[in-house]
């Protein structure tokens, strides 16, 4: 558990700086458009990619090292939020960047994220499952909800390159928590026959040939669809209104 917990606590750190940017990105771009679309347009241009790059990472994750993927995709991470606190610095930052730099983040942070599932069982006892799951829940709804509120003070104060720094600092702290831990390997497969489309493919037919699985995935897919729709839409009112 002193594993998870180490790696628990960069991941918090880094998700509030993370958190923070983004949310003071969407301060910015409404001082510069005051358009409630330009704002939603940087979530759509951030989970776009992922939708296209998901079954490509699964197949990643099993056959490179956890701990390479999961410093490679916080490096990118952290590189990309450093080249908007750069160029709102020169004074060049544009709303187009901001939707260009989202995409790659996008891209990393479903390698991260996704790798960061995976760990659950290689490094704790079947026996913490539920309290490691609930703790990164915490992750996700402690940076929701700290986040907006630092940054909303800091903003005005430090600008964006004072919250990129901010975030900068929180990834440190998560990059080293991943340097002095222990992640095991999986399992690898053997190179030379292993087949790429049919495990590309795996998870799509797995859930097609269980019915209640495929009903169930279903729903979620629709409730989730509609509740970002509606949640979209009450936050373009607020905006214009």
């Amino acid at each position: 558990m002193k594993t998870f917990i180490i790696l628990w606590f960069g991941q918090l750190f880094s998700s509030v700086g993370s958190g923070m940017t983004y949310f003071t990105l969407t301060l910015w771009v409404w001082q510069k458009t005051e358009s409630a679309t330009a704002i939603v347009l940087i979530l759509v241009f951030y989970q776009l990619p992922q939708v296209i790059i998901t079954p490509l990472t699964g197949i990643l994750i099993d056959r490179i090292s956890r701990k390479q993927l999961l410093i490679i995709s916080d490096t990118g991470s952290a590189f990309c939020t450093l080249s908007v606190g750069i160029l709102a610095f020169l004074g060049i930052l544009q709303v187009w960047h901001i939707y260009l730099i989202a995409s790659i983040i996008g891209c990393f942070g479903n390698i991260q994220s996704l790798t960061y599932s995976t760990l659950i069982p290689l490094i704790l006892p079947e026996k913490h499952y539920t309290r490691a799951s609930s703790m990164g829940s915490m992750v996700a709804y402690g940076a929701g909800i700290i986040s907006p509120a630092l940054a909303g003070v800091l903003f005005p104060m430090i600008g964006l390159l004072g919250i990129t720094l901010i975030d900068m600092i929180t990834f440190s702290i998560a990059f080293f928590s991943i340097l002095i831990i222990h992640i095991p390997h999986s399992i690898k497969q053997d190179q030379e026959k292993v087949d790429h489309i049919h495990n590309l493919t795996f998870g799509f037919r797995y859930i097609y040939s269980h019915p209640e699985l495929l009903s169930m995935v279903i729903v979620i897919s629709l409730f989730r669809f509609f509740g970002y729709g509606f949640q979209y839409v009450n936050f373009s009112f607020d905006f214009d209104s």
